[in-house]
């Protein structure tokens, strides 16, 4: 796993954390809303370490063979999602909406990446 996904899986879990704490205090059951958002993040770090890998692997092949690759990768990624999004709608003890939550803030933690990587940059060539 490369140094760039495992930083923005460090600023999903922040905002994870950010949500978990925020949540909590509109959300009577506990332990039901913090196994949704676990859940989710768990799912959302799995999203970009097979994105990663499925990138990775297509730089090596042929245009059409990569773009062949990534959307069998792509549509084997959500099927995944919506597998494990079934069995939190179908387990009682998962919030099913805190589980969508803990699925939003990747694209959030690209953009902060993003803007973190850039100010270092600018930083960087400052020096």
């Amino acid at each position: 796993m490369s140094q760039d996904t495992r930083s923005l899986i460090k600023i999903v879990l922040v905002l994870e954390l950010i949500l978990l704490v925020a949540g909590m205090f509109f959300i009577k059951n506990h332990l039901s809303y913090a196994l949704g958002i676990l859940l989710g993040t768990a799912v959302s770090a799995a999203r970009l370490v097979l994105l990663e890998r499925a990138l990775n692997k297509s730089v090596d092949m042929s245009p059409t063979d990569a773009q062949n690759y990534t959307r069998l990768q792509y549509g084997l990624r959500m099927i995944g999602i919506l597998a494990i999004a079934f069995a939190a709608i179908k387990l009682p003890f998962i919030n099913v909406w805190a589980f969508v939550i803990g699925l939003l803030p990747v694209q959030p933690a690209v953009y902060i990446y993003g803007f973190m990587n850039r100010r270092k940059k600018g930083s960087d060539a400052a020096q």
